[in-house]
């Protein structure tokens, strides 16, 4: 196998979604032998770069931002730093020579294409671009820059080809969960008379938390002996809403706010169904991070979502919003243990057999190869 030269443009600026993934890939090719060098945000918490450094992956801090329309400070920081920024980009290209560039910004990447000219660019799509006339235009050059789109989800690239109406550049890669035997090994759950529901993540107006706390009540109307923990920022403008309607709802006592939490093993290993309630999300990495611990998810069937759980098997869907179906969805698995262990088997070898990091970094690897490929010439 060869050995590549990577470059990824990472932003970093804090961890999220976005930079987990980076953080899994860039892991998973140092550990297949690759050479791989970051170029971080100038502007960044610091997380991103301890996680480097624990990995120990090179990388350049490099002030390139963005214009935005509401921060004009922040819009005026990027393009004072701009001319340094591409000063510094241009000396890491020259030092590191990279047979291929992984970016993910598709602003940074556009205002700033005629330094990539010549070169392998993989754009990674991890996000769902609205339909806009701007997106058209945008995803159009891009499409022209990039030597290979990688969406995250055919519901994604299917978005892209959209925009762009075209598709030949444009491939599926499935965001891979790094697999490891703390992860493998559940702590039993007992199912006792008390099921224990989770929503783990963000909590944002997208996550749809609302849903979820209104089907709690209509379990709870019914008797069910079920409580609800939410894993996530509790500090949100969002989180005062939901709890807000917890409140009203008459929910309090039945409902734990756990805070932020990163040690998967602590969140999982309290919990015995997970629910997934966002609409259109363009992945959903927490529609796959309970199988691991054997949990079976109840999903919207939307987006992304619809590719991550086989129905029925490894998971159960309702149609986005409607906490009626929600609720009957969630009574199947409370008035079935047995149901709930067995999905969640199912659910941890659909993960292992076709979302591993390993099997995300052997698909990138894949690219490279193709882009890397000897150019044969006509004569």
């Amino acid at each position: 196998m060869k050995r590549y030269r990577i470059l990824v443009v990472c932003g970093g600026s804090h961890v999220s979604g976005l930079e987990i993934m980076n953080l899994t890939l860039i892991k998973q090719l140092k550990e297949m032998g690759h050479s791989v060098t970051c170029l971080v945000s100038g502007w960044n918490d610091g997380t991103f770069i301890s996680r480097l450094q624990a990995l120990e992956i090179p990388y350049t801090v490099v002030k390139l931002g963005n214009i935005y329309i509401t921060r004009p400070t922040w819009s005026i920081a990027s393009i004072l730093n701009l001319p340094t920024a591409i000063l510094h980009i241009k000396n890491i290209l020259k030092q590191n020579k990279p047979d291929v560039i992984i970016l993910n910004d598709s602003r940074n990447f556009l205002y700033t294409g005629f330094i990539w000219n010549g070169l392998n660019i993989i754009f990674w799509e991890h996000n769902l671009p609205s339909q806009s006339i701007f997106n058209t235009i945008t995803y159009k050059k891009l499409y022209k820059k990039a030597a290979i789109i990688v969406a995250c989800s055919d519901f994604v690239k299917k978005r892209l080809e959209t925009l762009i109406l075209q598709k030949d550049k444009i491939k599926t890669v499935y965001n891979g969960i790094e697999i490891t035997e703390n992860n493998l090994t559940k702590v039993s759950n007992k199912y006792d008379s008390c099921i224990r529901i989770g929503i783990v993540g963000q909590v944002i107006p997208r996550k749809n938390h609302l849903v979820l706390i209104e089907a709690l009540s209509v379990l709870r109307k019914e008797g069910l002996n079920c409580t609800l923990y939410i894993y996530g920022n509790n500090e949100t403008e969002y989180a005062a809403t939901v709890r807000d309607f917890i409140y009203i709802s008459g929910l309090s006592e039945y409902v734990h706010w756990m805070g932020f939490l990163t040690d998967k093993i602590t969140i999982f290993s309290n919990l015995d169904i997970v629910v997934v309630p966002s609409e259109d999300e363009p992945f959903g990495l927490v529609a796959l991070e309970p199988a691991l611990w054997k949990i079976p998810v109840v999903a919207a069937h939307s987006g992304g979502l619809t590719e991550l759980i086989e129905a029925e098997s490894t998971g159960l869907f309702f149609q986005p919003g409607d906490s009626h179906e929600l609720a009957a969805q969630l009574l199947r698995l409370i008035n079935q243990p047995n149901l709930i262990s067995q999905m969640g088997h199912a659910a941890q070898a659909r993960v292992v057999q076709h979302f591993s990091a390993t099997k995300m970094a052997v698909r990138f690897v894949e690219i490279f190869d193709q882009l890397n490929r000897p150019k044969i010439s006509k004569k």
